[in-house]
């Protein structure tokens, strides 16, 4: 049993001399027309591609570990800058070295300006997300999102010299599906004018919660009383849709309820509307830690609760019998 312990040791050791080895070798470098990578030059061999796609969007490509049955899934990726983790609603796609995950943040997003600004930043899945050092590629990385941004300028001024990147205060959660952040973690802040951060905020003049960017129809969720006692949620519909479709989602917290869902078309396009009694044990299960996850397949969406654990319940409450 000792010689065993000692191979296994033995072994761990190696995996972890080679990703060292390995990272060691990964740096900035252009990798064709309007588009940068970090990894092995004039490889395949990349952590993460970040380019200016046709349609004037910021394109980011990186690996995928879990493998999907079929492209352009619906994943939720997510991002760790300086301890603040944050999702992207994106797709997945496979490509030469695998799966790859693909997301189009905005031009002034926070992760954007972590990179252009020489963070070291982790991307990816919630619980297998990657390391990446932006130092060394400033430059090239301005240059590129630059050009997707509007008059061809960057929408904030890069720092000169990043601060050192702060350990996280989160901890791992306590079993899969059930984040539990440590409870001194602040709240995500309001945005400013012209913020990157989606937030919860009740829209004006209705009893509507919705999570996205307030005053605009960009948003990920929203919740409203349609009819005394009837909560409906609507949310960027999940996998093949048309308008009238039925089918059944998963949504929840810790335990994943099964819910009737139906594609409706609104000013979004084609969305998923689910509607949830007022007294659905789903309200009384919220946490300000907790992230809502909803799946239909292996099309995930993931929404993180914060202030919404006060919200949406007092929407139900106020929309009972």
């Amino acid at each position: 049993m000792r010689i065993r312990g000692i191979l296994v040791a033995a072994a761990g050791i190696a995996l972890v001399a080679a990703g060292q080895a390995q990272a060691q070798r990964y740096r900035w470098h252009h990798a064709g027309n309007n588009a940068v990578g970090y990894g092995v030059p004039r490889t395949d061999d990349r952590a993460l591609l970040v380019s200016c796609d046709e349609m004037g969007k910021v394109s980011i490509v990186g690996p995928w570990e879990t493998r999907m049955s079929r492209p352009m899934s619906r994943v939720t990726v997510w991002t760790d800058i300086g301890g603040r983790r944050s999702s992207y609603f994106g797709d997945s796609m496979e490509g030469g070295n695998g799966w790859q995950f693909h997301i189009t943040p905005r031009h002034n997003d926070k992760l954007l300006q972590a990179l252009v600004n020489g963070e070291r930043i982790k991307i990816g899945e919630m619980f297998n997300m990657i390391h990446v050092d932006a130092r060394g590629g400033e430059r090239m990385l301005a240059d590129v999102i630059a050009r997707c941004s509007p008059g061809g300028r960057l929408a904030w001024t890069p720092t000169a010299a990043p601060a050192p990147m702060p350990e996280p205060k989160r901890g791992y959660p306590r079993r899969p599906g059930r984040p539990r952040w440590a409870q001194n973690e602040p709240q995500r802040p309001e945005p400013t004018q012209g913020g990157v951060d989606y937030v919860w905020y009740q829209e004006p003049g209705t009893n509507n919660v919705s999570y996205g960017f307030p005053q605009t129809d960009d948003r990920l969720m929203r919740a409203q009383c349609v009819a005394p006692g009837t909560v409906q949620f609507t949310m960027p519909a999940l996998g093949d849709a048309r308008p009238g479709d039925r089918f059944t989602i998963l949504m929840g917290m810790e335990g994943l309820e099964e819910y009737p869902a139906r594609v409706v078309e609104t000013g979004n396009g084609f969305e998923m509307a689910v509607r949830l009694d007022w007294e659905d044990v789903f309200f009384s299960r919220l946490g300000p830690q907790d992230v809502i996850t909803i799946r239909r397949g292996e099309d995930v969406m993931e929404v993180p609760v914060g202030r919404a654990h006060q919200m949406l319940p007092g929407l139900a409450y106020d929309c009972r019998r």
